[in-house]
């Protein structure tokens, strides 16, 4: 299989080349990282810092992204909390990679959030769902994160081996997202997550829904 083709777009020139670095290494790399005057059209998977977007609003170009390229786009950052993260998740990015990974560890999410997303992908939100309402709930990146895998039909478990955490830390997003949207069991969450056009693109499985709060 030949190498996924990958635009990076961050404004730190260090951060762009040891993930360069990062993601060419070894005799069969995964990846080949294209250079900036090229990347965009040609690119099937986009890392694009969100933390470069200084206010953590609502990002223009990143939305444009979204809606204008084919590429998977994934949202990079440092600070889990920062809000830029939660409004990337909620603008309809791929998926979302911590620069403070373990480097196999991050090579593998970035490959794992790539195929997701071309063996179930669905496009990108609405117009209007990664604007205010989601934003007021107060969710953080990994709730939201977890809700979306929770719309695409994934069980607690698969959540958990997707996003690298223990189970009883997937109950416990569950539990304090639901309290967020005013959920109190799984068929009305995904009723409130596909309004909300969260739901996270993943491979179609038939799945029994459990009618509890938490699973």
């Amino acid at each position: 299989m030949p190498a996924a083709r990958i635009a990076i777009i961050d404004r730190h020139e260090l951060t762009v080349a040891g993930l360069t670095q990062v993601l060419t290494e070894g005799r069969e790399p995964r990846f080949e990282v294209l250079s900036p005057g090229h990347a965009r059209p040609r690119a099937d998977i986009v890392l694009y810092n969100v933390e470069q977007h200084l206010d953590g609003s609502h990002d223009p170009t990143l939305h444009a992204l979204l809606r204008q390229t084919r590429s998977t786009i994934i949202a990079t950052f440092r600070d889990e909390t920062w809000p830029g993260v939660e409004s990337a998740l909620v603008c309809g990015v791929h998926g979302a990679v911590s620069m403070r990974l373990p480097t196999g560890d991050l090579v593998e999410q970035i490959s794992r959030t790539h195929v997701r997303r071309l063996e179930g992908e669905t496009g990108v939100p609405p117009e209007g769902s990664c604007y205010t309402e989601v934003l007021r709930t107060g969710l953080t990146p990994r709730e939201i994160e977890v809700l979306g895998l929770i719309g695409a039909g994934l069980t607690n478990q698969e959540i958990a081996d997707e996003l690298y955490i223990s189970l009883n830390t997937v109950k416990t997003y569950i539990r304090l997202a639901y309290r967020r949207i005013g959920a109190a069991r799984r068929s009305q969450a995904v009723v409130w997550i596909t309004r909300h056009g969260l739901a996270t693109p993943v491979r179609a499985v038939a799945r029994d829904w459990e009618d509890v709060a938490a699973g």
